[in-house]
């Protein structure tokens, strides 16, 4: 797992990993109520992200498996959005 706090010190971004597994759902909560924000979860699994400077968003490393196989993307997410419009960065 790993925790990314954001530059402003609004939220507070997790993976967790699940069973053993090596991959982490990413999460992201407010910290000042510690309540998860709605658009927590993006993609299937993600192995680590970095804030933009105004902490308006992030870039993500999303990862997918298939056909015994990992496929690794940068995606970039604004908050407040659905993870459905994440942007595919490459």
């Amino acid at each position: 797992g790993y925790i990314e706090p954001s530059l402003c010190g609004r939220y507070i971004a997790f993976g967790v990993e699940k069973g053993g597994s090596e991959l982490a759902r990413l999460y992201l909560v407010d910290a000042d109520t510690l309540e998860l924000v709605d658009e927590s979860v993006c993609g299937d699994f993600q192995l680590s992200l970095v804030w933009r400077p105004d902490s308006l968003g992030f870039y993500y490393i999303e990862t997918r498996q298939g056909d015994y196989k990992f496929f690794e993307r940068v995606r970039y997410h604004t908050l407040g959005t659905s993870s459905d419009r994440d942007l595919l960065m490459m």
